[in-house]
């Protein structure tokens, strides 16, 4: 109807009135709506675990600033973790604690994930609200997670701990790896081969006789001033179910 009004006029001014049509059109258009950020969780600070992988309060581009410092061609701007050089922890213990040195600006959420090597089956998965960069920090595991002994390395664990650095790709999180055997007990090893001890016998004696402990530390190229940031889960957890299929 409202072009065959148009028609006479169109014979008569075509240019002018399509010109005026295409105006219409034009500022009659819907804008783009831009895709919704994720709207961030509260996060806890007191080694209480969360589920949220959105970084609170922070952009993308800030996301990825945090975790910049890994690419520095510094020793102090990577994750170390403390365990030996072929990167696998052994112990006659049933449980360990990981003890991970975050580099500054790293401060950002996570997850924490143990696997049983030979099976592929999850052990532990459990989020870390927030990591505290610049110090050592002590993952304790929940008496829930019970190592059992090995032949091989082959036949135990791998841990990983994922940190989110950018909540939009997962290929741009940083992964620090590594493997736990726990020793056959009738497979009787001197102390000092046996990481985990060595390491937790250090730990617990670093004031009253810190020269163990800051041997480890100089062997991995961390200050031996270096703060210590324990990070514990309740003893009842064992998996997140929301983070079992990440």
């Amino acid at each position: 109807m409202f072009f065959s009004l148009l028609r006479p006029l169109i014979q008569q001014h075509p240019q002018r009135v399509l010109g005026i049509i295409s105006v219409l059109l034009m500022s009659t258009a819907v804008p783009a709506i831009a895709k919704p950020e994720s709207a961030p969780e509260n996060q806890g600070g007191t080694g209480q675990p969360t589920t949220s992988r959105t970084v609170s309060g922070g952009t993308r581009s800030e996301t990825l600033l945090a975790c910049a410092a890994v690419d520095a061609g510094s020793s102090r701007a990577a994750f170390v973790p403390l365990m030996p050089e072929n990167g696998t922890i052994a112990t006659q213990a049933e449980r360990v604690n990981l003890y991970i040195y975050i580099p500054a600006g790293s401060d950002r959420p996570g997850r924490l994930t143990l696997r049983d090597r030979a099976t592929n089956t999850l052990i532990f998965a459990q989020p870390v609200s927030s990591l505290s960069g610049g110090t050592i920090m002590r993952f304790v595991l929940p008496n829930t997670v019970q190592l059992t002994t090995s032949e091989t390395p082959e036949q135990g664990y791998s841990w990983e701990l994922q940190v989110y650095c950018d909540e939009f790709n997962d290929e741009k999180d940083v992964r620090v790896t590594g493997e736990i055997h726990r020793l056959l007990r009738e497979n009787a090893i001197a102390p000092p081969i046996l990481w985990h001890e060595t390491l937790e016998a250090a730990y617990a004696q670093r004031e009253s006789n810190p020269e163990p402990w800051q041997q480890i530390l100089a062997a991995h190229a961390i200050a031996p001033n270096s703060a210590i940031h324990n990070y514990a889960w309740d003893a009842t957890v064992a998996t997140d179910p929301l983070l079992a299929d990440k």
